[in-house]
């Protein structure tokens, strides 16, 4: 999208009260981190002179500058953040969430006010730079030392939502049960068992195929 389509979209805030709440997520990156897409980084960084990273993707700083620019008036602060889990042999997972298994993610978070960014768009595009090069020296700190650096603070864990889970949980399995019990067909019943056993085995498959193919690239980064 060019910069001038970018302004028009963003103009279009104005028909909503000046007052309105809103935020916008911003992955300067562009696309999903894969060893390939690393490496083919890393190659534009070594052929243009330009720090090469090891931890994130160079940015495309076109879409950042030109956000900036047309949400100007409208937002008073841009927050960066990045995450990071130091134990990768504990990365959270689809099936660790499911088989309640704990993992330990890091987050850092820096307030920069609109004020304080560069007013020209070739500004803007190297602040996104330096924020990304420094968001992979925090990286691969956080893979060093197992934390980020900085005053760090532990959120406590809250009971509603795992009433919630507890509630859903029962609720959900105890009809099923209930209606396996009543049932007075048999192969009702057994019909019943199968689905359910076929469901859970293919989701356990699918979700296992999936972490290997994780697990298979990571390994091919580190390599």
């Amino acid at each position: 999208m060019s910069l001038n389509n970018n302004r028009k979209t963003f103009a279009s805030l104005n028909k909503y009260p000046a007052e309105t709440p809103f935020w916008i997520g911003l992955f300067a990156e562009g696309t999903r981190q894969t060893p390939e897409k690393l490496a083919q980084s890393q190659q534009y960084c070594r052929e243009n002179g330009k720090p090469v990273l090891k931890n994130v993707l160079w940015p495309r700083t076109r879409g950042f500058a030109s956000t900036i620019e047309g949400l100007k008036g409208k937002v008073d602060a841009v927050y960066c953040f990045n995450m990071c889990c130091p134990d990768k042999e504990r990365m959270p997972s689809f099936l660790g969430l499911l088989c309640a298994k704990p993992a330990v993610i890091q987050v850092s978070m820096r307030r920069y006010p609109v004020s304080d960014l560069p007013k020209t768009e070739e500004g803007l595009k190297e602040f996104c730079c330096r924020v990304h090069i420094e968001k992979d020296q925090l990286m691969e700190e956080c893979f060093t030392k197992g934390r980020y650096p900085g005053v760090e603070r532990t959120f406590p864990r809250h009971l509603a939502p795992r009433l919630s889970i507890w509630f859903w949980t029962i609720l959900v399995q105890g009809g099923l049960a209930y209606l396996v019990l009543t049932l007075k067909s048999a192969w009702v019943v057994r019909s019943i068992v199968a689905v359910y056993v076929i469901f859970s085995l293919l989701v356990f498959v699918m979700i296992n195929y999936a972490e290997a193919k994780t697990k298979k690239s990571s390994s091919k980064k580190s390599d």
